[in-house]
């Protein structure tokens, strides 16, 4: 029956249709639903903690302690095998949401249409906590020596050398990158892969403070001039250009982007900022397609973390870095095994870095913000209230009468 241009449905139809919503409800009570930025992370790489292994969730496979429902770039839902996810007191699914900003996963959390989310930028967390009560904005730190840098492919012939290298470290203004973009989160700059708290932190190592005068010098050292009168330093014909890949949709990496392209403009540098997904991104790394990347990378007090990310110094690994000295010290701390007698070649590491600039170091941030939908779920911080626990030991509550 219609009137007034409604519907009213009749008895049988009305009773399955709130049968109906009410399954939807108890499927979406019994499901945890995890926002996930795609600059962020790559939807081939999610990985489940369980008590049988880590695992990754994309793909389809029966070995794993849970069936994957649905997989695609924008969406993966899987169901958990374990029996005792049937009695209503864990999760017995879980749906991994990608979103393409910022932006549309702050509105998603807002809808109250996601139980657990991660943001960087305090502005967001703010938003959340203003304009939903469901939610705990927990600030946590991230884990340690998670470093935001700029790393360079040394294929690039421009970039393979020094002198530009240590231009565009003096050339970035990280004093108002601080104030304009981290300054609510807190944030340490840094001038190596691990901070000043470490035990292993190298002393003397050079600060890249915001000098253009430098920055100038030392191109012009190595033959860059703007012959042309365009605003662009060039040499040899060849404009001094190179693309900037950073993750898509991340605020606080967008805003340091735009800090560091003005920055970069001003010494005749014509960056090309480019963003990407992380799958996107992984994979132009993977094919050694890229000139400079701005990235978060989580470091250990090892020769082997270093040698992960910068190689070997002889030109292996995705940077294809060359430093002889860089090898042969690599190569030495790498022959002893104790910790300590580890830490003197270990700290000569973060000095050849430090001066030779094959990546610039950033910062190293204070907090990153943690959403969780607390009415719907419990026991989701370890005892210590500084660390998430794994999403198979979250608890759902009892439902409010």
């Amino acid at each position: 029956m219609r009137i007034a241009g409604f519907v009213l449905l009749g008895g049988a139809q009305f009773l399955a249709t709130c049968a109906a919503a009410q399954t939807q409800r108890q499927m979406s009570r019994n499901t945890l639903i995890i926002g996930i930025l795609s600059g962020e992370s790559d939807y081939r790489l999610v990985e489940l903690a369980t008590p049988d292994g880590t695992f990754q969730v994309s793909g389809f496979g029966n070995s794993r302690p849970f069936e994957t429902i649905e997989s695609s770039q924008s969406h993966i839902l899987i169901r958990l095998k374990t029996d005792e996810r049937d009695g209503g007191v864990y999760p017995n699914k879980i749906e991994y949401r990608f979103f393409a900003n910022e932006r549309s996963l702050v509105t998603a959390i807002i809808l109250e249409e996601i139980d657990n989310a991660r943001v960087d930028g305090a502005a967001s967390a703010q938003e959340i906590s203003r304009h939903s009560r469901i939610y705990r904005v927990q600030p946590l730190p991230p884990p340690r020596y998670t470093v935001s840098l700029i790393f360079y492919n040394f294929s690039n012939a421009i970039l393979r050398s020094r002198s530009v290298r240590q231009a565009l470290a003096y050339g970035i203004n990280r004093e108002e990158i601080y104030k304009r973009t981290l300054s609510e989160s807190g944030a340490d700059m840094l001038r190596g892969p691990f901070d000043e708290d470490s035990k292993i932190y190298a002393p003397g190592m050079k600060d890249y403070d915001y000098d253009p005068k430098k920055a100038i010098a030392l191109l012009s050292s190595d033959g860059w001039r703007d012959t042309d009168r365009d605003n662009i330093l060039d040499r040899d014909g060849q404009p001094l250009r190179f693309r900037l890949f950073f993750p898509d949709g991340l605020t606080v990496e967008e805003q340091m982007v735009r800090q560091i392209k003005i920055d970069w403009l001003r010494l005749g540098i014509d960056v090309q900022p480019i963003p990407l997904t992380a799958s996107a991104l992984n994979d132009k790394l993977k094919s050694g397609d890229f000139d400079a990347v701005l990235q978060k990378h989580q470091f250990e007090e090892t020769p082997e973390s270093l040698e992960a990310f910068f190689g070997d110094g002889l030109g292996s690994g995705q940077l294809k870095y060359v430093n002889p000295n860089y090898n042969r010290t690599l190569v030495s701390s790498k022959r002893l095994k104790d910790n300590k007698a580890q830490m003197p070649s270990l700290q000569r590491l973060q000095l050849i870095l430090n001066e030779d600039q094959p990546a610039a170091f950033l910062y190293s941030q204070w907090n990153t913000y943690y959403i969780v939908n607390h009415a719907k779920f419990d026991n989701y911080l370890n005892l210590a209230g500084r660390q998430l626990r794994p999403f198979l030991e979250w608890r759902l509550r009892r439902p409010t009468p």
